[in-house]
């Protein structure tokens, strides 16, 4: 279970061990090395049509030029950037996990600085994950990457299409002026509900903690995304997706090093996240044990050395 606040390492016997192995400096610091990585894939589909914005450049590849185009590639194909859903999964969390943090944001409209999370607890396990400002008194490497999310050319196929650039909707909307009851149309560019993204999230593991302790957080913000939605005009109806045919594959340093491109299957393929959620916990817990191995002997090699 999640904790309800801030997130602290949850195992402190772990932590501490983890932590004395880190040496000088009292021991605040864990045994930080490249241990392997965690690739969290599948589909993302959404179920309501779906806008995330993009800029002129975008429109001008299409024969018509709708006021809010989506964004895409340069191929012409929609895309969703993985900026847009890595923000999404954190300020997800950001609502849970910082409440403190939230409560003291002062948007300044003139700057344009409308407020960054800013926590200074080194145990927190959503920064840890996210990431912290470069020069973050904590700072740590970065645990997650967001790849973009690029259309499944066999969706566009089942949709009747033969271009994946012409994978898209232009639905027209009012904005009321109240005192006159006038309309102010625009035409806003849409993804159609149905079709499929790829999508690869990439989770470096540094400790045996990242794994039983920061990537459940990757998969909770999942869950949330598919409730809260992604990309624009959500409070309208749109942006409800769904992650399907998801897996979880374990890549260490000897499957980078022996050419194994595709590493050991740790979980998967389900269509629902609760159930990646449920299913994983003893992969995870084991192969966190077996990386804690890997440890001890990497130390006591280290001293007899």
């Amino acid at each position: 279970a999640m904790p309800s606040q801030n997130p602290p390492a949850k195992n402190k016997e772990s932590t501490n061990t983890s932590n004395q192995a880190g040496g000088a400096g009292g021991g605040a610091f864990p045994l930080l090395y490249f241990r392997g990585r965690l690739i969290i894939c599948g589909y993302l589909t959404p179920e309501t049509d779906l806008r995330v914005g993009g800029d002129d450049l975008s429109a001008g590849m299409q024969f018509y030029a709708p006021d809010n185009p989506i964004v895409r590639n340069a191929r012409g194909e929609p895309i969703i950037p993985g900026s847009s859903l890595k923000g999404v999964m954190r300020s997800n969390l950001d609502v849970i996990y910082h409440r403190e943090q939230l409560r003291e944001l002062r948007p300044d409209v003139e700057k344009r600085k409308f407020g960054a999370i800013i926590c200074d607890r080194q145990d927190c396990w959503v920064c840890r994950v996210f990431g912290r400002p470069a020069n973050h008194s904590h700072r740590e490497p970065t645990r997650l990457r967001v790849e973009d999310c690029l259309l499944d050319g066999e969706s566009v196929k089942e949709l009747g299409l033969e271009d994946a650039r012409a994978v898209s909707v232009v639905r027209t909307e009012n904005a009321i002026l109240r005192l006159f009851g006038a309309a102010n149309p625009r035409r806003s560019e849409y993804v159609p509900a149905g079709v499929r993204f790829a999508f690869r999230l990439l989770y470096d593991v540094y400790t045996p903690q990242d794994v039983k302790e920061g990537l459940p957080y990757v998969l909770e913000a999942l869950h949330l995304v598919e409730d809260s939605g992604l990309g624009g005009s959500r409070s309208r109806g749109t942006g409800r997706v769904k992650f399907e045919d998801l897996r979880i594959y374990w890549k260490s340093v000897g499957h980078y090093k022996s050419g194994d491109r595709t590493g050991r299957l740790l979980a998967g393929p389900v269509d629902d996240v609760t159930e990646l959620q449920k299913t994983c916990q003893d992969k995870l817990s084991a192969l966190a044990q077996e990386l804690e191995e890997e440890e001890k002997e990497f130390l006591k090699g280290k001293q007899g050395a």
